[in-house]
């Protein structure tokens, strides 16, 4: 009898919303069986900003350049700092434990002066432990590129880079302007039917949420929950499967 071994793994994670590219000072627990499961990294207290960004609870944050690279990796702010109050993260569900890791992932950034729009990969050799053994994330390619600016117009088009299509990454920063009801079709050359998108929406006039963003050429469709307002601005990556 034949048997066969099949793979269903996704190269991407969800997105980070920041990236820290330099040593970050605080203290790290491995988790209470030291396996990485619930590590923790605690700030000193006050506000923490990364890449010029606040750090909020919910914010999926990567640390890709510890001096102790055992502390590298993706985490979830659980407690914003403030004055007397440490900043903590931990370890994200999806990426704190070593069954959870397969080199050649990849995430992208949504926000931070130096690296929005900014991807890094996890790399060879895989840790043979979480929180013992080095964790290498290295910027991809596109990483350092200029963000392209807020369109300026009311249709919201924006142009992707050519470096970044090349490289079968397209990414842009759009504008959505209220009054048009939920669904808001943005050009966003480059992009195909084909593409695998996300949408990060990066500041909102009102409360609202992505609840899908679908591709066709040239064009991206991002459906929110409700009418976004006028002060939306939704960050957008489209990656060649």
């Amino acid at each position: 009898m034949a048997i066969f071994q099949q793979y269903n793994i996704s190269p991407w994670l969800t997105p980070v919303r920041l990236v820290a590219t330099s040593n970050q000072s605080g203290t790290y627990f491995n988790g209470p069986l030291n396996n990485g499961v619930g590590a923790t990294f605690t700030y000193a207290t006050g506000a923490l900003t990364i890449d010029s960004v606040t750090v909020n609870v919910g914010d999926r944050v990567l640390l890709q350049a510890q001096s102790a690279a055992l502390q590298n990796g993706i985490y979830v702010c659980t407690q914003a700092g403030a004055t007397g109050v440490a900043a903590i993260l931990q370890r994200s569900a999806d990426q704190q434990c070593i069954e959870q890791m397969h080199t050649g992932f990849y995430v992208t950034v949504a926000a931070g002066t130096a690296n929005a729009g900014a991807a890094f990969t996890l790399v060879e050799p895989k840790p043979a432990a979480l929180g013992i053994n080095n964790l290498v994330w290295n910027a991809a390619p596109n990483s350092g590129v200029t963000p392209i600016p807020i369109a300026s117009g009311g249709t919201g088009s924006t142009t992707a880079s050519a470096a970044l299509t090349a490289l079968g990454v397209k990414r842009g920063t759009t504008a959505a302007y209220g009054g048009g009801g939920t669904s808001n079709a943005f050009t966003a050359t480059g992009v195909a039917s084909t593409d695998i998108v996300t949408a990060t929406i990066l500041a909102s006039t009102n409360s609202v949420a992505i609840t899908k963003a679908v591709p066709t050429t040239n064009t991206i469709t991002v459906t929110f929950s409700a009418d976004p307002g006028a002060g939306t601005t939704v960050q957008w990556h489209a990656i060649s499967p």
